[in-house]
C-alpha cells in the first residue's frame, strides 16, 4: 500500500525508480524493478481493483496454502509478468505499474483449487471458475494484439507462470 500512495503522490519519481522499465532492468540492472513495481498503481481506482481481487482470490489460496506459500505464489506470478515484458521489448523506456499480472496468477489457482465455484462477472453474469480462467486467456491475448496502455502480456504472463506452478512438476 505504500507503494501504491508514493505512485499517487509523486507518481514520476515512483515510477521512474520502481515501476517496471524494461531498458532499466536489462541495460541498468535495476533488478528490484521485477518486484517493486507490484506496489504502485495507476490511481485509486486501480489500487482498489487490484486490492478487491487480491482479497476475493486470495484469501481462499492463503487458507489452504499457508501464508508464506501464498506469497511466495504471488511474488513467483508478478516476477513472471514482468519476465515476459521484458523478453517482449528489453530496450523499452515505457513503465508497467500495478499488481494485475500476480492477479491474474491468483485467479488461475484459485480457478484450480475451487474449479465449480461460481463468479458473477458484472455482479450478474455467472461463470464457473474454471471457465473463467480460460476466458482471461483468450481475452487477454486477444487484446494483447491491440495497441493498449494495459500491459496485456503482464496480465497473460501472470496467468502462464499461475498454469506452470500449478501443473509442472516441481514448481
Amino acid at each position: 500500500l505504500g507503494g501504491s500512495v508514493l505512485s499517487i503522490t509523486a507518481p514520476e519519481t515512483a515510477i521512474a525508480l520502481f515501476g517496471l522499465i524494461p531498458r532499466a532492468v536489462t541495460q541498468d540492472l535495476w533488478l528490484w524493478q521485477l518486484v517493486t513495481y507490484l506496489a504502485l498503481h495507476g490511481g485509486l481506482l486501480h489500487l482498489l481493483f487490484n486490492m478487491f481481487a487480491l482479497y476475493m482470490f486470495g484469501t481462499a489460496l492463503a487458507i489452504i496454502w499457508g501464508d508464506r506459500k501464498f506469497l511466495a505464489y504471488f511474488i513467483y506470478c508478478g516476477t513472471a509478468a514482468a519476465a515476459l515484458t521484458i523478453a517482449l521489448d528489453p530496450g523499452s523506456s515505457i513503465a508497467t505499474i500495478g499488481a494485475s499480472g500476480a492477479i491474474y496468477g491468483l485467479i488461475y489457482a484459485w480457478a484450480k483449487e475451487f474449479p465449480e465455484a461460481v463468479i458473477y462477472i458484472w455482479g450478474f453474469i455467472p461463470v464457473r471458475a474454471k471457465h473463467l480462467a480460460l476466458l482471461l486467456f483468450i481475452v487477454e491475448f486477444a487484446l494483447a494484439q491491440v495497441p493498449s496502455p494495459i500491459a496485456r502480456f503482464a496480465h497473460l504472463g501472470g496467468l502462464l507462470a499461475g498454469i506452470a506452478y500449478c501443473h509442472l512438476p516441481g514448481l
